[in-house]
């Protein structure tokens, strides 16, 4: 998400409130990147945007050093919302992330071809190339068999799936593996474990994945064939956890409690993903 002073552009501000009223516009974006070449100045991504209909376009710098989240996200999502400054303070005061963006309806733009800009950061950041593989692939009839074929590669297979809720804190989605033991074991000590979901979208049925992360090291990759309504809206709703466990059993609270300290737990901030799914089934 970026936040920007709507009003420092003029016509931005109806553009942003007409959409929000239910109309949408065409828009052409692309992202690009600006490098100092002299190495005083951190690297820009740009992302840059024009609506025919208004006549306006748009440029927008994000310092790649500052913003290197942000920028990952965007790229795997295929996605940049930008909101003006008012509805991105609701969004960092709220908990609900997935209600209030289907209340704002934000403008976004989904910009074309990132490879200057990955080929940016992978300059300045070391991460594995499948960080930047996008979040929401879809699949038609001349991709279908290629893609299924390379997104069963060294997946590792989902038994069930189900989530946790407590009070008002984020959700848990539970992933059960019961060969997950051995890829927990590799996880250097006090690295931070970050997690991302993928799909792939078809028209009539869509598939999932789940990638986690340690420090950029890739832990595992699990492909979910069926995932159902309740995953989809408690993964979209916000930031939220997976653990991934051998084993789940729900009738007795202590080894539940025993399970889940030995899950692959991994913090989710960026739901773009299955936020498409909640969106397309509704």
């Amino acid at each position: 998400m970026l936040s920007v002073d709507v009003d420092s552009v003029p016509g931005f501000r109806e553009v942003i409130e007409r959409q929000r009223a239910g109309e949408e516009f065409d828009v052409v974006s692309r992202w690009g990147a600006v490098v100092d070449k002299s190495g005083k100045h951190a690297p820009l991504a740009i992302v840059d945007f024009y609506l025919p209909e208004f006549e306006l376009g748009i440029e927008i710098g994000i310092d790649v050093d500052e913003h290197p989240g942000s920028i990952l996200a965007a790229i795997q999502s295929g996605l940049v919302v930008i909101l003006d400054i008012e509805s991105y303070e609701r969004f960092q005061r709220t908990d609900e992330s997935g209600a209030l963006f289907e209340e704002l309806r934000p403008f976004s733009v989904q910009p074309s071809d990132p490879r200057a800009l990955i080929g940016v950061m992978q300059q300045r950041f070391n991460m594995p190339l499948q960080r930047y593989e996008p979040e929401r692939v879809a699949l038609t009839d001349e991709n279908r068999d290629e893609l299924i074929a390379k997104l069963f590669t060294d997946a590792r297979p989902v038994k069930a799936i189900g989530v946790s809720v407590r009070g008002d804190g984020p959700a848990t989605i539970i992933l059960v593996d019961p060969g997950s033991a051995p890829l927990r074991e590799k996880i250097p000590e006090g690295a931070r474990i970050e997690g991302r979901w993928g799909v792939f979208a078809g028209e009539k049925h869509s598939i999932a994945t789940f990638d986690a992360f340690a420090d950029d090291l890739q832990i595992g990759h699990w492909v979910l064939p069926e995932i159902n309504e309740e995953v989809v809206r408690a993964g979209s709703n916000g930031a939220h956890r997976v653990a991934v466990v051998t084993a789940l059993d729900t009738g007795d609270r202590e080894t539940v409690e025993a399970q889940m300290e030995k899950a692959i737990s991994a913090w989710v901030t960026h739901v773009e993903a299955l936020r498409s799914l909640r969106f397309a089934a509704d």
